[in-house]
């Protein structure tokens, strides 16, 4: 069925190039009248889903959202504009996001949703959680972040919102991804949120596996370090975790950034990658947010070799040379395993 729908709607692009107006149209002056706001904008959906290239989509995109963001000098539009504007941003490009076959048009699409900052944009960001499209997904994820807040005396929307993030980090399978739905609920600070730290953990400690059995690359180690964060950002916004929660927390980022150094150090190289030493930085952020690990720090040179790193992770995590200061903040979690 979803193939058939982006075959139709591919097929209505074609038919109707011919008859939609050149890249490069203004958006409506504020003071224009409502359908003129609404014919505008349904016209740039229609040019979005027929676009032929990225180039083209990220045109139309900064076309249509150039109504809400005038240039110095040029007229705001009005609360009833902007209400009226975004609106018909979520009817018409909802259903171009959701249908599109082109990843460009897709990404265009949902950026447009996300950057325009409105609360009338929260149905087609909740339903773009479950696109097939990974970074669709976080660019929902980072567009709900923004409107959050805003939506919450919206009692329906904003239970529907939490609910639709809850079950993307429960089910996200992309850890850059998982961690800016986590990163949007921290802004909740929501009671309901007690079972993303374990969620978290379990990633992280997967991708720490992942780790002792290969060397990860620059995005496996960015990636963890943005769960990292995104646990960091839900403590810090109060989220109290169980002791279990902590523990496997804390375990888990500490086996990742040991093993991430441990791999360098086999690897040699000159300097340590800029990758890993932004890992270990994020593991000391959480383990500090605890509040147990608050005097806790990294002691890494700058252009450190990966044997300064490893030094200064052993340090932070411990090694065969003893327990290092997180085991010593943390009594439950023990020291990483030395790889072969």
């Amino acid at each position: 069925m979803q193939a058939r729908r982006w075959w139709f709607s591919a097929a209505l692009a074609v038919c109707l190039a011919t008859a939609l107006p050149a890249l490069g149209d203004p958006p409506p002056a504020p003071g224009s009248p409502p359908a003129a706001l609404q014919a505008y904008v349904k016209a740039q959906a229609a040019k979005m889903s027929a676009a032929a290239t990225a180039e083209d989509a990220q045109t139309l995109r900064k076309e249509t959202q150039a109504f809400l963001t005038p240039p110095r000098g040029v007229a705001a539009p009005t609360p009833v504009e902007v209400d009226a504007y975004t609106r018909s941003i979520a009817t018409e490009f909802g259903p171009v996001i959701e249908t599109s076959s082109k990843d460009y048009v897709r990404l265009n699409g949902i950026i447009l949703l996300a950057g325009i900052d409105h609360i009338n944009t929260d149905g087609v960001l909740r339903t773009a959680l479950a696109n097939e499209n990974p970074g669709v997904r976080y660019w929902a994820a980072r567009g709900l972040a923004t409107i959050l807040p805003r939506l919450r005396p919206v009692a329906g929307a904003y239970g529907r919102a939490i609910d639709a993030l809850m079950a993307g980090v429960m089910g996200e399978k992309i850890p850059l991804v998982r961690a800016e739905m986590a990163r949007a609920l921290a802004a909740t600070n929501d009671a309901s949120l007690t079972k993303v730290p374990a969620a978290l953990a379990k990633a992280l400690s997967n991708e720490a596996a992942s780790f002792a059995k290969m060397a990860p690359g620059g995005a496996e180690m960015n990636a963890a370090a943005a769960e990292m964060d995104a646990a960091t950002a839900l403590v810090k916004a109060g989220l109290v975790l169980g002791k279990a929660d902590e523990t496997a927390l804390v375990q888990a980022a500490a086996d990742a950034t040991s093993f991430a150094a441990q791999q360098e150090n086999k690897a040699g190289g000159p300097l340590a990658s800029e990758a890993a030493v932004d890992l270990a930085k994020s593991a000391v952020e959480l383990f500090k947010a605890t509040g147990k690990g608050a005097k806790i720090s990294l002691t890494v040179p700058p252009k450190a070799t990966p044997a300064d790193l490893l030094f200064g992770v052993n340090d932070l995590t411990g090694s065969e040379a003893g327990a290092g200061a997180v085991e010593k903040a943390f009594a439950d979690v023990k020291v990483p395993a030395r790889l072969k």
